[in-house]
C-alpha cells in the first residue's frame, strides 16, 4: 500500500487510500472539501499522494465524525492499546465541537500517538480534551525520551499547519529525557 518511503514518511496513492478505507475516491474528495481537510500533494504525474496523518484524518471522518470526537478518540486509543501503548483519556467536553475543530483535534491526537509509538519509548500517554475560554484544548503528554523536533519529518509540521489553518496555536514541549507534551488551542466559538 505504501507507494513511496522517505525515511519515516510513508506516502500513499489515492488507490491505496481507497482500499484502506473501503471508500471510493469521489467520497474522499468530498470529505476533503466538506471538512476542510489538508489537501494531498500531487506527484509529477498529477496523482494525489497522502501522508499517514492525512489517512488518519480520513479514517476519523469515516469512523467517527457522525458520532463525535469522543467515540473516535476511544477507537484510536483502543488501536494504540492493541499495539501495547497505554493511553489515559480525559474528555471533559460537555458538548460537540464544530466539525472542523473535531477533525483537527483528532488529527493532533492521532499524529501525536503515532509519534509516541514510533519514537518516544514511552510507557504511558495521557490525552486531555476540554473547552476553555472559547477554545478547544487538546493535550497529549508522554513519559518518553523527549527531544521531539518539528524540523525532522512532516508529521509535527503538519500539526502546526492544521491547527494554524483554524487560527489556533500549537506548542511542543519536549526536553531530552523528559517526555513530550503537545498542546493545541483551537478557537471553537
Amino acid at each position: 500500500m505504501v507507494i513511496m518511503q522517505h525515511g519515516e514518511i510513508a506516502i500513499y496513492s489515492i488507490g491505496a487510500v481507497e482500499r484502506m478505507l473501503d471508500v471510493p475516491a469521489a467520497t474522499i474528495r468530498n470529505w476533503e472539501e466538506r471538512y476542510g481537510l489538508v489537501k494531498p500533494e500531487r506527484s509529477n504525474g498529477g496523482h494525489r499522494l497522502y501522508t499517514r496523518g492525512q489517512v488518519e484524518q480520513l479514517r476519523f471522518v469515516k469512523e467517527g465524525i457522525d458520532r463525535g470526537l469522543q467515540p473516535a478518540l476511544e477507537g484510536l486509543t483502543l488501536r494504540m492499546a492493541e499495539r501495547g501503548l497505554v493511553v489515559d483519556m480525559e474528555d471533559a467536553l460537555d458538548q460537540r465541537l464544530p466539525e472542523q475543530v473535531e477533525v483537527a483535534a483528532y488529527y493532533v491526537v492521532a499524529e501525536s500517538l503515532a509519534n509516541v509509538s514510533k519514537y518516544a519509548g514511552a510507557d504511558r500517554v495521557s490525552v486531555r480534551v476540554m473547552r476553555e475560554n472559547g477554545r478547544a484544548i487538546v493535550e497529549v503528554r508522554d513519559d518518553g525520551r523527549g527531544g521531539a523536533d518539528p524540523g525532522r519529518g512532516s508529521g509535527l509540521r503538519g500539526l502546526f499547519d492544521r491547527v494554524e489553518a483554524l487560527d489556533g496555536r500549537l506548542s511542543i514541549d519536549s526536553p531530552p529525557g523528559a517526555g513530550t507534551t503537545i498542546r493545541a488551542e483551537i478557537p471553537c466559538g
